[in-house]
């Protein structure tokens, strides 16, 4: 099941790099206890994408990805979910 979050990036994370807030969200994620899907292969990854990345030192309350989970899952509960794990300056806004 994929889902689409919307998130804003605010405050001191503004300094962050696209880089540095996929692993952000990629350690939140695994926080927020959501069963992954994950590739296929010798070396399996998490199948999340990320939209454009946005310039350091740029606020934005329109950041997307797509979370593909294993399983079926209500959108509002991994919202909540992810918003309980995500740090201060990533703000869940939808999914």
């Amino acid at each position: 099941m994929k889902i689409r979050v919307r998130y804003a990036k605010e405050g001191r994370l503004v300094a962050l790099s696209h880089l540095e807030v996929m692993h952000a969200v990629l350690r939140s994620v695994r926080r927020a206890g959501l069963r992954v899907a994950f590739s296929q292969g010798y070396h399996p990854k998490p199948r999340i994408s990320f939209g454009p990345a946005l310039p350091v030192g740029v606020s934005s309350t329109a950041e997307f990805l797509d979370i593909e989970l294993v399983g079926s899952h209500d959108p509002t509960q991994v919202g909540r979910a992810l918003a309980s794990a995500l740090p201060e300056g990533l703000t869940f806004l939808d999914a």
